[in-house]
């Protein structure tokens, strides 16, 4: 972790949000970048690592605030980065307006990270608001801001939740599981 953290150039007393899709405003990359500078702003110590290939909406947005040394951008991630991306944030962020299931939740969860999105498409029923992460009004950038601030400040409730999601995954989002129901629906068909 503090390797990883060290790589991107942040140091042990910040706290790091993650956000992996395709940077983009549909992804919320924006708010998520806005809502951020407000935390930061207010004198918590909060770093954003972009992972994903950067999509127009997100390039006019950048070219417009460019954030002054808070913001590291990964582009596109391996499987491997990804791993390490994961293993390097505190709360992993994804205010989407489109996903319908948000897979890379469940990907937080797998490495014990909190998460934080919008209460948009089945997002709604895979994030157990105040249990595994946070969910949040679409487009409501003081709730998305308010969100932050609370799991930024408080590490307690990170690592309870973070827990929470990867028993989770264990428990609900077993592959093998899956396979079986469809194996016998298939073979009941």
């Amino acid at each position: 972790r503090s390797a990883t953290r060290a790589r991107w150039g942040i140091g042990s007393g910040e706290v790091v949000v993650g956000h992996l899709a395709n940077l983009s405003a549909e992804k919320g990359t924006p708010e998520l970048l806005t809502a951020a500078d407000r935390v930061r702003r207010t004198g918590i110590p909060v770093r954003v690592v972009l992972a994903g290939p950067r999509m127009p909406s997100f390039e006019r947005f950048w070219r417009r605030t460019e954030p002054d040394g808070w913001v590291t951008l990964l582009g596109p991630v391996s499987d491997a980065e990804k791993r390490e991306f994961f293993a390097g944030i505190d709360v992993f962020a994804l205010p989407s307006v489109s996903d319908s299931f948000g897979l890379v939740f469940l990907e937080a969860w797998a490495n014990g990270v909190p998460v934080i999105g919008y209460r948009a498409g089945g997002v709604a029923d895979v994030i157990r608001h105040e249990q595994d992460g946070l969910l949040v009004r679409c487009g409501d950038l003081d709730g998305l801001t308010a969100a932050l601030r609370q799991l930024s400040m408080d590490e307690m409730t990170r690592a309870k939740w973070g827990t929470a999601g990867r028993e989770r995954i264990g428990r609900e989002f077993r592959w093998i599981d899956k396979l079986r129901i469809a194996e016998q629906a298939i073979t009941h068909w």
